[in-house]
């Protein structure tokens, strides 16, 4: 779990430092304090652990998306992928469903509540 925990916090790093786009998403968060589950509250399973870190690998590597888009919120419980925050485009939302749905290996395992916050 700390390896998992210092991996996150590197690539979170990473991608500020690599971007010229802000990335703090604090204000756009307060939504996800009023009773909604958050990374902090996700089981820490051996599947679920191994789902999260592959998407934000996945995340990090794209160069196509956003630093807004890197930094969403990817909550995994019992196998299925919860994706919060927002993104710039439509385009990035449906590209980071599409990449949350090839890891959880379905449709039904994914809840895309990403938010487009510009267009």
């Amino acid at each position: 779990m700390k390896n998992t925990l210092v991996i996150f916090a590197l690539s979170a790093a990473l991608v500020c430092a690599c971007s010229n786009q802000p990335a703090n998403n604090t204000a756009r968060n307060g939504g996800d304090r009023r009773g909604t589950s958050n990374a902090g509250d996700m089981p820490m399973t051996g599947k679920d652990e191994a789902l999260t870190q592959r998407l934000r690998q996945a995340l990090v590597a794209d160069d196509a998306l956003s630093a807004m888009a890197k930094n969403v919120k990817i909550i995994t419980a019992e196998g299925t992928i919860s994706l919060r925050g927002p993104v710039n485009t439509a385009q990035e939302k449906a590209d980071i469903g599409a990449k949350a749905v090839a890891i959880a290996g379905s449709a039904n395992r994914v809840h895309n509540e990403l938010e487009v916050i510009t267009e």
